[in-house]
């Protein structure tokens, strides 16, 4: 998600500090998915090149690296978007509380003031 559709309750662009600290919670979400894929992915390919003489020869070095690497990349963008989209919904609701506050408080002031 580009920077620019995190947007609040009112269609707002959220300002720059919180988009800037949504994009830094979503790449380290990110990376920890993606270690874990690297991490899983690599025993798994390492395991069938011992375990499976007939995998180590008839797939290529390039088709082992791709079953390596692949995961580790789906799953740093799959976390960080989630992250990403977790942190602009929880940013909206935070808005929108903000603003029915403000209008609640804002009603009372009307209502002492009659």
């Amino acid at each position: 998600m580009p920077l620019s559709r995190l947007t609040g309750a009112d269609g707002s662009s959220l300002n720059s500090e919180v988009q800037e600290n949504c994009v830094e919670h979503a790449t380290i979400e990110g990376f920890k998915a993606a270690g874990v894929a690297l991490a899983l992915s690599s025993a798994a390919i390492f395991g069938a090149l011992k375990f499976s003489p007939g995998f180590a020869k008839s797939v290529s070095v390039s088709a082992k690296t791709a079953l390596i690497a692949s995961p580790a990349f789906g799953a740093f963008f799959l976390y960080g978007e989630l992250a990403l989209n977790e942190c602009a919904q929880k940013n909206r609701h935070l808005t929108r509380t903000a603003a029915a506050e403000a209008k609640r408080k804002a009603a009372l002031k009307l209502a002492a003031a009659r």
